[in-house]
């Protein structure tokens, strides 16, 4: 709040939110970021934490606290990647988590630094400064971490923007879907009408489709598959988050409702989402969806950079496609299901539209110990320790044999059945 810092109400422009948390899914934030830069013109942005923060706390434990988890998933992302050297260092549990409390504070900074509405008003020549500070209920006060930024040289490479706006040639436009409504009548005509009534009352699909926005990937057409036998949910750039509650709300209903045994993300090769990520353009308010994979082409850098620039855009899809597979093992509803002792299969799979074939990724997770145990409910909390010792990450050798380009073995799939 404001008389902590010391100033006058009027001055300071807040957004807040549980733990701190400044990612790019989450669109509230971002609309407070872009008033508050391109509007209002404010010189700094401060992210501040506190010690004793109950959100850092519950992503260090292992306690399901329901629909809270796919939020906090951006916290323990944090803890899995800070987990090791902090309880290398540090001893005491006190510690510990004060150390975890800065290091979300740090991430968070990072976004900020990588974001593009940031990036925008740095490429323009805004003088604007991102801070990290951290507020302690012990005493009041105030402290600067030392963490800030105030030009485009602090950005990530992964994630850097160019800022030289090319025009966008229009197409011709029409208020008119009738073609589209003709197309149903056709559609519908072909169809056995006893057979989609009997699906009207209830739906049993054994599948979960998480997939790329992109108009020439349609399901159906794909998998050949009959109405009700997949619940189908798309997203530029197969995304999937903890963060948002689109995707979360379908593996949600798809998992614990209508009990769906395999999720399949299925990314395709010449994705335009990845194309994006990988140019360096601004695209707008798009840009914070694509940080995702952003992320996933910093992780693999070193990989990544002596691949000539097509087979670097098809390496680029396959890994996205197997981060967002785990991103899905990593949720809570996945987790949540797997602790109660539900079958669930997660696959990550791609589509090559030049053949028309799906190719199977080799990463398929069935079970809590083939992710990290960061992301593990208890089945019994008696059992888990609220700090876990950090472990070996078992997607990691997946990711590895996956960017590697001679070692990836993928298995086209004739049939969608042969799961």
């Amino acid at each position: 709040g404001v008389l902590e810092c010391g100033v006058e109400a009027g001055e300071v422009f807040a957004a807040r939110n549980v733990g701190n948390v400044a990612v790019e899914t989450d669109f509230a934030m971002m609309a407070a970021l872009q008033y508050a830069v391109q509007v209002l013109q404010v010189e700094h942005v401060i992210v501040c934490g506190h010690y004793g923060c109950d959100a850092v706390k519950a992503a260090m434990g292992n306690q399901s606290l329901g629909f809270l988890d796919s939020w906090l998933s951006e916290i323990k992302d944090v803890r899995d990647k800070y987990e090791k050297p902090i309880f290398g260092k540090y001893a005491t549990e006190k510690k510990r988590f004060e150390k975890m409390v800065e290091a979300n504070v740090n991430e968070q900074v990072q976004n900020l630094i990588n974001n593009s509405i940031v990036q925008a008003a740095w490429g323009r020549g805004q003088l604007l400064t991102i801070h990290g500070w951290i507020y302690s209920n012990q005493n009041g006060r105030l402290t600067n971490l030392e963490i800030s930024a105030s030009g485009l040289e602090n950005v990530s490479p992964s994630h850097k923007l160019s800022f030289d706006v090319e025009a966008v040639n229009g197409q011709e436009y029409t208020d008119s879907l009738d073609d589209v409504l003709d197309k149903n009548e056709d559609w519908a005509a072909s169809q056995d009408l006893a057979y989609l009534r009997s699906l009207s009352p209830t739906q049993k699909p054994s599948y979960l489709w998480l997939a790329c926005s992109d108009s020439r990937v349609p399901p159906s057409s794909v998998l050949g598959l009959a109405p009700g036998d997949v619940v189908v949910h798309r997203a530029f750039a197969n995304v999937v988050r903890g963060s948002d509650a689109s995707s979360m709300a379908v593996l949600e209903y798809a998992v614990h409702h209508l009990g769906v045994k395999h999720i399949v993300v299925c990314g395709h090769y010449g994705c335009g989402g990845v194309k994006a990520a990988m140019g360096g353009h601004p695209h707008g308010l798009v840009d914070h969806w694509l940080n995702s994979v952003r992320d996933v082409i910093g992780r693999n850098r070193e990989d990544l950079s002596d691949l000539p620039k097509h087979e670097k855009s098809e390496k680029v899809c396959e890994l996205n496609t197997a981060s967002q597979a785990l991103n899905v093992a990593h949720s809570f509803v996945v987790q949540r299901a797997w602790a109660a002792g539900l079958k669930i299969s997660v696959h990550a799979w791609i589509f090559r539209l030049a053949t028309g074939t799906l190719s199977d990724l080799a990463l398929n997770l069935s079970k809590p110990s083939d992710v990290s145990s960061v992301y593990m409910l208890p089945t019994d909390p008696k059992t888990v320790p609220a700090f876990s010792k950090y472990d070996a990450r078992p997607e990691d050798e997946m990711m590895k044999r996956i960017a590697t380009p001679d070692e990836v073995k993928k298995r086209k799939r004739s049939n969608f059945f042969d799961v």
